[in-house]
């Protein structure tokens, strides 16, 4: 895999916005491989703020780990048969999140990795909802909007 990637980010929630459609982010990213663990790096940009979040996924066939920092700060840990109680500050407010992951697979191939993770969120100790992230790396060189298609 190179240096330089197209990152495909589609969450899932089992009560999903107005629409019913995933939460979906396609960005440029950089991609390295250290020590068996894949890293993502990026930054997204919110409407209406200036501050940028930069972003890293550090993640293997066992666990996924996502550290956001700028205009949002977290650390957040995917780990089948494990509770994670954190912290995710945003501009509107500080959260208290709880993530049990209770499924992750990862899929590598030449010109692409995939990594799915199942979960229950909560939020502030509420009730607890079914979610899905999925995320799909590929070469800057090789990626096209129909190759979303097949995560």
């Amino acid at each position: 895999m190179t240096k330089n990637v197209i990152i495909t980010l589609q969450g899932f929630h089992d009560r999903q916005d107005a629409e019913g459609d995933p939460v979906e982010i396609v960005t440029g990213g950089k991609y390295f491989r250290k020590n068996d663990q894949h890293y993502l790096v990026f930054e997204e940009a919110m409407e209406g703020f200036e501050e940028k979040t930069r972003s890293i996924f550090k993640f293997s066939d066992r666990r996924l780990m996502v550290h956001r920092s700028g205009l949002i700060n977290s650390e957040m840990l995917f780990e089948p048969d494990r509770r994670v109680v954190t912290s995710y500050d945003t501009p509107m407010g500080r959260m208290l999140i709880g993530i049990s992951a209770t499924s992750l697979s990862l899929k590598e191939e030449e010109t692409r990795i995939s990594c799915g993770v199942d979960y229950t969120m909560s939020i502030n100790d509420g009730s607890a909802e079914d979610c899905h992230i999925q995320i799909s790396v590929q070469p800057r060189e090789t990626w096209s909007i129909g190759s979303m298609d097949n995560p």
